[in-house]
């Protein structure tokens, strides 16, 4: 959405349909693993394991009496947090935002679409409705090598809000796996 990866392009449009192909890609591929996949290789009780990684970002507001500031954080968190994880676990798809032509619908293929979830943390966001970049670091907080900031108990709260999502529709329970997380802590 930001334009700091390739294709650079600038698009919330192009960045909520890519989100969107994403999940849709991923239940796909559950699927077909799974019908193609019948054998117990490691002896574990169970054919192919089939997950996803969610690149969790915990997203507060700057100014927490500010209503733009305390809406532009939910937004953040709904479209880049949960959107995902619904998607992936319900079927249902809901990136959308604000002011932009988003993706909503079912997809049955991805109900159930998972056997494991994973938590890929790494910092918070204060968002800032007026600021430029909309998106900051808490002003005075510990900041990584990366200019991320350095906040441990996000990943308390990155491991509740996924917990939200761990009972999929057909009933089962999936377990939470931590797939990625670490600090950048270059000096200088």
């Amino acid at each position: 959405e930001g334009g700091e990866w390739p294709p650079r392009h600038k698009s919330r449009e192009e960045a909520l349909q890519v989100m969107a192909n994403l999940a849709r890609g991923h239940a796909a591929a559950y699927r077909a693993l799974h019908a193609a996949d019948h054998q117990d290789a490691d002896g574990d009780g169970a054919a192919a394991l089939v997950g996803f990684a969610q690149h969790l970002t915990i997203f507060d507001p700057l100014n927490a009496w500010k209503p733009l500031d305390v809406l532009t954080a939910g937004f953040n968190e709904k479209v880049f947090d949960r959107a995902p994880l619904l998607a992936m676990t319900t079927g249902k798809l809901q990136f959308t935002i604000p002011g932009a032509r988003g993706v909503t619908g079912f997809d049955p293929r991805g109900a159930s679409a998972c056997d494991w979830v994973g938590v890929n943390y790494y910092t918070r966001w204060m968002c800032d409705a007026g600021g430029k970049p909309e998106r900051v670091a808490k002003p005075g907080a510990p900041l990584t090598g990366m200019g991320w900031e350095d906040y441990p108990e996000g990943m308390y709260r990155a491991l509740k809000l996924a917990d939200e999502y761990t009972k999929l529709p057909d009933g089962l329970l999936v377990p939470i796996i931590i797939t990625e997380n670490g600090v950048d802590d270059r000096v200088g």
